[in-house]
C-alpha cells in the first residue's frame, strides 16, 4: 500500500493540495489562520497529484477520475480552464482537458523543468508543454525504462533534471542518460 503523501503547490497566495488518491483541496490564503482547507468544486474526485502549470496557470491532475465516466486511471492527466480551478469540463469554452499518457502502470511524480512539466510514470519520462489552443498542451514520451522510484525522487536544477528509477540515476538535459 502506498502512504497517504500529499502534493503541495501555489496558486498565487492560495495553498493547492491533494493527497495521493484522494480529492484537491484549496487553502485560501487570508488574514483568519484557522480558516480550513476545503475541497475544490468540480475538480477530480480521485487524483494521484498535483502540479500547477506556471505558463498558463491551468491546474493540472496526474492520475485522475475521467469526467464522464468517474472512474479512475492512473495514467489519466486532467487540467482545469485556465486561471480557473473551479472548471473542470472540457467544452468548447474554456481549455479544460485531459490526456492518456502510455508507458508504465502510473504516474509516479512530475517536476517543472525549462518551457515544460517533467512527468514520470513507474517505467517512463514524458514532456508536458503548454501549446495553446485548441489542444492547450502536448505530450512527449522523452524516455523509456527510467521511471521514477518515489513522489519525490526528483528534482529539477537549472533545466537538467536528476531522479532515481529502480535500477539508476538519470538525467535529463534534452536527452535522458
Amino acid at each position: 500500500l502506498a502512504i497517504r503523501l500529499w502534493s503541495l503547490d501555489l496558486w498565487g497566495q492560495d495553498l493547492i493540495a491533494a493527497p495521493r488518491d484522494g480529492s484537491i483541496y484549496v487553502w485560501i490564503s487570508t488574514p483568519v489562520v484557522s480558516a480550513r482547507a476545503v475541497i475544490i468544486g468540480g475538480s477530480p474526485s480521485r487524483v494521484g497529484g498535483v502540479i500547477v502549470s506556471p505558463e498558463s496557470r491551468h491546474l493540472i491532475a496526474l492520475g485522475a477520475t475521467d469526467h464522464i465516466t468517474s472512474v479512475y486511471d492512473p495514467l489519466f492527466i486532467r487540467w482545469s480552464d485556465e486561471e480557473d480551478y473551479n472548471d473542470w469540463a472540457p467544452v468548447v469554452s474554456n481549455t479544460a482537458g485531459g490526456q492518456n499518457i502510455a508507458g508504465g502502470d502510473r504516474i509516479v511524480g512530475s517536476v517543472r523543468s525549462r518551457n515544460q512539466i517533467l512527468i514520470w510514470t513507474n517505467d517512463s519520462l514524458h514532456g508536458m508543454s503548454f501549446s495553446g489552443p485548441p489542444f492547450i498542451f502536448s505530450f512527449r514520451q522523452l524516455g523509456s525504462n527510467c521511471g521514477l522510484i518515489g513522489p519525490n525522487g526528483a528534482v529539477d536544477m537549472n533545466g537538467i533534471a536528476y531522479w532515481m528509477s529502480t535500477h539508476n540515476f538519470h538525467t535529463y538535459d534534452g536527452i535522458v542518460k
